[in-house]
């Protein structure tokens, strides 16, 4: 998504086929920046309680985006 060389991405990947990263490649492509900020700064807790919500929240944001990302992998695979 940042235009990083393919191979490069490859092999800090670890994959031991190109075929595997160009999925990669062809899913990121596919939903352009629609997934965010891929580690996004979390504000401190206050107590417990709002510990318990933040963690949640970031909880149901982490798999929508999962969700977000199968789907497009599943597209590009099709």
């Amino acid at each position: 998504m940042r235009g990083d060389d393919p191979l490069k991405v490859m092999r800090r990947a670890g994959h031991s086929s190109f075929e595997t990263t160009q999925k990669y490649i062809r899913t990121a492509e596919a939903i352009g920046g629609a997934i965010g900020e891929v580690f996004p700064t979390f504000a401190a807790p206050q107590s417990h309680g709002e510990t318990h919500g933040k963690c949640l929240s970031v909880e149901n944001e982490w798999r929508r985006r999962e969700s977000t990302m199968k789907a497009h992998f599943e597209e590009a695979s099709a």
